[in-house]
């Protein structure tokens, strides 16, 4: 009896320094980027063949090698390992990074400009409206007119993350009073006389819950 006594308290013993293992994914290194990463790929291997000044930026700032390893669900997986060769360069590198990114961003700025003025000449379209036209055809204001008809919601001339392009003269309605209206231009909290020719759009609200979309179907 007593080294039955012995035996389960010696198990119990060894129970308890067990310690169970959970599944932790696989953490790629944070100087590890994938092998389609653009500037990598350019650093890599367009520029190998470089000469001059952006041969010597690219030899003693950082080195990219590609290399394999594994991603958080443990498949193996191309990269490109990012060393820095010197960190004093690194800083003049992140200083010229952001000046790519604001140039790049200023071209796609004027890129959207020139699509958007060639999208309103193609399609007749006046951003001009009369002050006595604004608040004619309801409480929203008319946003534009195309080919002899003026229309409330999104104008052609609207930027968004989202595509504006999808929802042109597109209005709309949120429920809850309390909700703070994003567009006041085109939001609105009562539907009811905001767009006195409007058509509620099947299409886009079937899995929506506390805000609907119309369409302004145009006012002459």
């Amino acid at each position: 009896m007593i080294q039955l006594f012995l035996l389960i308290n010696y198990l119990s013993g060894v129970c308890g320094d067990i310690v169970e293992e959970y599944y932790q994914p696989h953490a790629t290194p944070d100087n590890y980027v994938p092998i389609d990463n653009m500037v990598a790929t350019i650093w890599a291997g367009a520029i190998c063949s470089c000469v001059g000044l952006v041969c010597s930026h690219k030899n003693k700032t950082i080195k990219v090698v590609p290399c394999e390893d594994y991603d958080h669900n443990y498949e193996k997986k191309s990269y490109y390992k990012i060393e820095i060769i010197n960190k004093d360069e690194i800083y003049k590198l992140k200083k010229d990074l952001d000046e790519m990114k604001k140039a790049i961003i200023s071209h796609e700025k004027i890129s959207l400009i020139a699509e958007k003025e060639k999208f309103i000449a193609e399609n007749n379209i006046s951003m001009e409206i009369p002050e006595n036209i604004k608040y004619k055809f309801g409480k929203a204001p008319i946003s534009f007119k195309q080919n002899g008809k003026y229309y409330h919601g999104v104008d052609p001339d609207f930027n968004a993350s989202w595509n504006p392009s999808n929802y042109i003269s597109c209005l709309w309605h949120y429920t809850n009073p309390a909700t703070k209206l994003p567009h006041p231009r085109w939001d609105t909290h009562e539907i009811e006389g905001f767009c006195l020719d409007c058509s509620y759009c099947s299409d886009k609200n079937r899995k929506k819950r506390a805000n609907f979309i119309y369409k302004c179907n145009g006012h002459e």
